[in-house]
């Protein structure tokens, strides 16, 4: 058994003080806004606000002579954002731009840096348990303060341990840990869980169906109201392991840095749910075409965020845009499919191959997980992690490539096992097609 380590928060109480206190603002200005402004005005009055305060925006409608419409907008992605970051910051809070931000997860596209004025900090911080509370308001009123509410589980070994309060939960704890720093410290972490009985588990897909193997591996019972995740695409044998150990009641969030909570699953799984009063979702199709509904590559517009403005943003996902009348009783528009930046076929110069035929060939292996990327026009790589070493992995990995090249051609595919695919705070991939820079 690992040695003991202590899991006390490695930041001060004065940082958490300080935290709340800046919650709190954020919340009073988010309100005060959201007071004056309904929801059917939040969008335009986003806008012209844009158009006054934001620099590229301010020069794109100089000559507009009246009050542009989103029609006028152009598209934008995060490539001419990377280029030119300071032109989609807000005069207005620069002075905020330098100390409440975020980096953006780095997949295709370049990092940017995302700054938030209060409103928007309270959103990203606290606003997604708000609106996750709404939805499971029997487990937050018997979550007492100070308790542990939330239990966020990271692999970014090189974060601080910390806690935060939650300010729509009853003043109850977020607690932050991390996975991956050591054999021991994974190993309390899953102890912790077991006594501190959080309601809620809270990670991305990957990072939590890691922390079922460490539980797995110390025969440790974990027992959560509900796991809630976000951050990368769930998949099916996650959820399927994520709910035999954990719980069967699991929401998953459409997040992102640049907009924040933008869709929640509801109870009867039909898709994320748009979050219309901050965002706004369009989809634009493989001619340029963008309309409110319908299949493409998605455009983001959040309202929400004073400070950065994303209006038609490419943020890089693909998905399926409906409005609905859910039985959940949510009426508006929904995301009903979202492979994201998941590839759903690979493209060569004679045959075009669905990654479904490709991953039923590796579900009939001993695979824990894999990587399948399209490097070149007539060739693709297979990086696997065993979950069985027993085996000779030099003639497994041979049946795999030949399994494969029948499908995609003759001599086509490589395939190599790895030790590890993603990398700590990297997301979780299964296909990635052949990359095409990104123009400004």
């Amino acid at each position: 058994m690992p040695n003991s380590v202590d899991l006390q928060d490695e930041t001060s109480d004065a940082t958490r003080i300080a935290t709340l206190r800046l919650g709190l603002r954020g919340a009073n200005v988010r309100n005060l806004r959201w007071s004056r402004l309904p929801v059917s005005k939040r969008l335009s009055a986003y806008l012209a606000y844009s158009v006054r305060s934001v620099p590229f925006y301010q020069r794109h409608f100089s000559d507009l002579g009246r009050p542009p419409a989103l029609e006028d907008f152009p598209v934008i992605s995060r490539g001419l954002v990377s280029g030119s970051p300071n032109d989609f910051v807000s005069f207005r809070f620069r002075h905020l731009y330098k100390r409440l931000y975020a980096r953006t997860n780095r997949t295709v596209d370049p990092i940017i840096k995302v700054g938030f004025d209060l409103a928007e900090l309270y959103e990203v911080n606290y606003g997604t348990y708000e609106r996750l509370g709404s939805m499971i308001a029997d487990v937050v009123c018997q979550i007492k303060p100070n308790a542990s509410g939330v239990c966020l589980i990271a692999d970014t070994p090189g974060m601080l341990r910390s806690s935060v309060v939650l300010i729509p939960w009853n003043g109850s704890l977020c607690r932050l840990l991390y996975l991956g720093r050591s054999e021991a410290e994974d190993f309390e972490i899953v102890r912790f869980l077991q006594k501190q009985k959080p309601a809620v588990l809270y990670g991305r897909p990957s990072v939590i169906t890691k922390l079922s193997e460490v539980a797995a591996e110390h025969h440790v019972d974990i027992d959560p109201d509900l796991v809630f995740l976000s951050g990368e695409n769930l998949f099916e044998d996650q959820r399927r392991r994520i709910e035999a150990s954990f719980s069967r009641r699991i929401f998953n969030a459409y997040m992102a840095t640049e907009g924040g909570m933008i869709g929640i699953t509801c109870p009867y799984q039909n898709g994320f749910h748009v979050q219309e009063d901050r965002v706004h979702l369009e989809v634009i199709n493989e001619r340029g075409e963008i309309s409110d509904e319908g299949t493409g590559h998605i455009l983001l517009t959040n309202h929400s965020n004073r400070c950065c403005s994303f209006i038609r943003y490419l943020i890089g996902d693909v998905g399926t845009l409906k409005t609905i009348d859910c039985a959940c009783g949510f009426q508006g528009k929904t995301i009903i499919d979202l492979p994201g930046k998941e590839a759903q076929s690979l493209h060569f110069g004679d045959r075009t191959v669905a990654t479904s035929l490709i991953e039923e060939v590796l579900k009939r292996f001993h695979i824990k997980q894999f990587l399948v990327t399209q490097t070149a026009l007539e060739s693709v790589t297979v990086e696997w992690i065993p979950t069985r070493y027993d085996l000779d992995l030099a003639v497994e990995s041979l049946r795999i490539e030949n399994q494969i090249n029948a499908i995609v051609g003759s001599q086509r595919c490589e395939v190599k096992v790895v030790d590890n695919i993603t990398r700590p705070a990297g997301k979780h991939r299964r296909f990635q097609g052949l990359q095409i820079p990104t123009r400004g």
